[in-house]
């Protein structure tokens, strides 16, 4: 079939209606089952989902929950599918392939003119949807809704269950999305209504549409904020003829002046650096089908740690990314991968809306479609042609300080605002100290450049860049370089979280960036922990990132060095010797004795068809008197009854492929993460969390009908060794 200006031409399931009963029910299922309940229906999650095309004797189909990323599932491996007019990759990316997702739905029809509609929020891939065996839709963008309309094609009641197929294609393995991403809601609406605002009534009759608008005067408004928010919400109430209220539309905005410095902001007349964070879109066990909350997570996470502000890194943002930066005063910088101007690219920029947090935009077609918005490009070309940097508001420019050229850089375009807007490139793994080349586990002792610069090979994610580079040789330096410029307005740090598999546990490189970004909070982060069982008389090598004036090293209370602080990293050059004792608020762990729990979250709200809320539990092992054994790799059975029930495990070992949610899972260096979803009924959920040898523990959470209060997760200092 020919395809349309979204998309290439590409094959579609054969003959609707007829493959399986996939798209529809075949006669010999209407036959066998007399409308009675099918296999599929008995499956108790919303959907279900098969991988890859079937065979005659139809595929097996799973059950699960939405959101959904297909992909989890599989093992990354650099021998994957590829498209043939892509460059070959030799990372270990997520395979690709086609997924169908199959939905059983009874409905009832409305009162003549109801319209009944299934809007999904993102389909992540090239995606057709069948409804009842007919071909009702397609979307070519992963961040644009899609909407069909299926009155006309509707059964209801006694005429039997409907058939929602959804097929999903994704050929590209750097793209790391694909599935049914977001929600699926199936709203009903009238066709004729009176739409009202304070001043005016107008009437929209069947198949009419009216254009309302109107002006509101602000006194002395409410000003929204960096780190504060304040928003304002309109509401739109749409009643029938009678003024009956069907619908409520709301949305949201903030009142505030911007503009730019040659060293920062002005937001509201007050100056301030741009303290930036690159977010990559998918999230730990989740992929890229992030609940909400989840959403709202990451960008709590990047508050803690004194960011102000979010780049979109290599996705679009979702609506409900920007809502939640929005309501908490983060700045955003929003990116556009989708390089077209077909309608659903379009559609997707025209969303986002022009709220208070969207600072740039990623020219003269979006231009025309949010003037009032700055555009940048993210400059990884030669900063010295000007004319490629003329065409948008501000120069963004990628690593120069990573590759010690800033001050060069920031002189070529002068007349213009300047962001770093993806530096720094610091790949480290928690726990970790010295690089483990067969592992690929990067140390924080790592030479900046060494696991990039290391060679190709299926045991290692590196060799990212040629040899040639001239990489600073200190990510602190680099860092405090960045950030406090006198030619840079902002910088985002690459990035501020891991994505898939990391659990949300601070690593060192974590005290660097908030002693940098809360310079009014005092912070000393010493590394590496104090836990050498064998290494009595060793020299180990210490340092701790500060942004106090000096440092002083003290073991059992004797001090052994007293040392300035140079771009926020101390360094003993001779190493500390090791002996069992206190080393600052650092304590040697003893045996392994208990496990200990805390949890972001004491109460949830139930969770509904369009609303998953999760809580995140962080597990440690640690000795009697909750000292962390840094080195732990117990095997931990996690366990919940109750209103809820175990979304996903992981450690945060890159090295680790299993995505899929167990119950029992291996600790790395001391940790596990945890993520907890509550049911649709109210009560409480318990957690109980055991291993072997160890004391275990239980932990309540409540699941409330009501709104639950989101409690910002505290970063804990693990170098200290401290749980408790």
């Amino acid at each position: 079939m020919k395809g349309t200006q979204d998309m290439p031409p590409r094959r579609r399931l054969a003959k609707a209606g007829m493959a399986n009963g996939w798209s529809d029910h075949t006669v010999e299922e209407r036959q066998e089952t007399g409308l009675q309940k099918t296999i599929i229906e008995e499956m108790d999650r919303s959907f279900q989902a098969v991988i890859l095309r079937p065979s005659a004797a139809d595929a097996e189909w799973s059950s699960i929950d939405l959101p959904h990323d297909w992909r989890l599932g599989m093992t990354p491996s650099p021998d994957h599918q590829h498209p043939e007019d892509e460059a070959k990759v030799w990372q270990g990316f997520f395979p690709t392939g086609v997924t169908y997702y199959h939905k059983l739905l009874s409905l009832d029809r409305g009162p003549l003119g109801q319209r009944t509609s299934i809007t999904f929020d993102g389909i992540a891939g090239f995606s057709d949807v069948w409804f009842n065996g007919f071909w009702v839709g397609e979307m070519a963008s992963s961040y644009s809704p899609l909407t069909v309309d299926v009155t006309e094609i509707l059964r209801a009641g006694d005429e039997g269950p409907n058939v929602v197929l959804v097929e999903v294609l994704n050929e590209s393995p750097d793209e790391a999305k694909a599935g049914l991403v977001t929600v699926v809601k199936d709203p009903e609406t009238g066709q004729e209504i009176a739409c009202t605002d304070a001043d005016s009534r107008v009437s929209v009759f069947s198949c009419g549409m009216v254009a309302l608008a109107t002006e509101v005067q602000i006194s002395n408004p409410k000003l929204w904020q960096l780190g504060k928010g304040g928003l304002y919400t309109p509401e739109a109430h749409v009643v029938d003829a009678q003024g009956a209220l069907l619908d409520v539309i709301s949305t949201h905005f903030g009142v505030r002046t911007i503009s730019w410095a040659k060293d920062g902001i002005l937001g509201n007349g007050q100056w301030t650096k741009i303290v930036g964070a690159n977010l990559h879109r998918d999230r730990s066990v989740f992929g890229v089908a992030l609940p909400d909350r989840v959403i709202e997570q990451k960008l709590e996470l990047c508050a803690e740690l004194g960011v102000n502000a979010i780049r979109s890194a290599h996705h679009a943002p979702t609506q409900k990314l920007v809502d939640h930066a929005e309501r908490m005063g983060m700045l955003l910088l929003l990116e556009n991968r989708q390089l077209s101007t077909a309608s659903s690219s379009l559609e997707q920029l025209r969303s986002l809306g022009d709220g208070p947090g969207i600072l740039t935009r990623m020219v003269k077609e979006i231009k025309s479609l949010g003037p009032d918005r700055d555009t940048i490009f993210g400059g990884v070309m030669a900063l010295d042609d000007k004319s490629y940097y003329s065409i948008t508001d501000v120069v963004g420019m990628h690593y120069r300080s990573f590759f010690g050229v800033l001050d060069v850089a920031v002189g070529y375009v002068q007349d213009k605002p300047h962001v770093l807007d993806e530096e720094s490139l610091y790949a480290s793994v928690r726990g970790v100290y010295q690089y483990d080349k067969e592992r690929a586990h990067a140390g924080s002792f790592s030479y900046l450049g060494e696991v990039m610069m290391d060679t190709p090979e299926p045991a290692s994610n590196a060799a990212l860049m040629p040899p040639d580079f001239n990489i600073t040789g200190s990510i602190a330096l680099d860092l405090t370089t960045a950030y406090t410029h006198p030619k840079v307005s902002g910088t985002f740090v690459w990035t501020a979280l891991d994505y898939i598999g990391e659990p949300t546990l601070p690593k060192d490189y974590y005290w660097l960036l908030r002693s940098l970004f809360r310079r009014d909070e005092p912070l000393v982060h010493a590394f590496p922990h104090w836990t050498w069982p064998g290494r009595e008389g060793e020299s180990i090598p210490f340092r701790p990132y500060s942004n106090c004036d000096e440092v002083e090293f003290l073991v059992d209370d004797v001090v052994l060095a007293h040392e300035r602080v140079n771009t926020g990293l101390v360094m003993i050059p001779d190493g500390i010797k090791y002996a069992p004792g206190k080393l600052v608020a650092t304590f040697t762990a003893q045996k392994p004795a208990r496990l200990m729990v805390d949890t972001d979250r004491s109460v949830l709200s139930v969770s509904s068809g369009d609303s998953i809320d999760v809580a995140f539990l962080r597990i440690a092992v640690t000795d009697e008197q909750g000292n962390l054994i840094p080195n732990a790799a117990n095997h931990v059975k996690v366990a919940v009854k109750g209103e809820g029930y175990l979304r996903g495990t992981h450690n945060g070992d890159p090295s680790t492929d299993n995505y899929t949610c167990c119950e029992t899972f291996q600790a790395f260096n001391g940790f596990i993460g945890a993520y907890f979803a509550s049911d649709s009924s109210p009560g409480v959920m318990t957690v109980s969390v055991a291993s072997d040898g160890l004391v275990g523990v239980e932990v309540d959470i409540s699941v409330s009908t009501e709104d639950a209060w989101h409690l910002v997760h505290v970063a804990k200092d693990e170098a200290k060794n401290i749980i408790i």
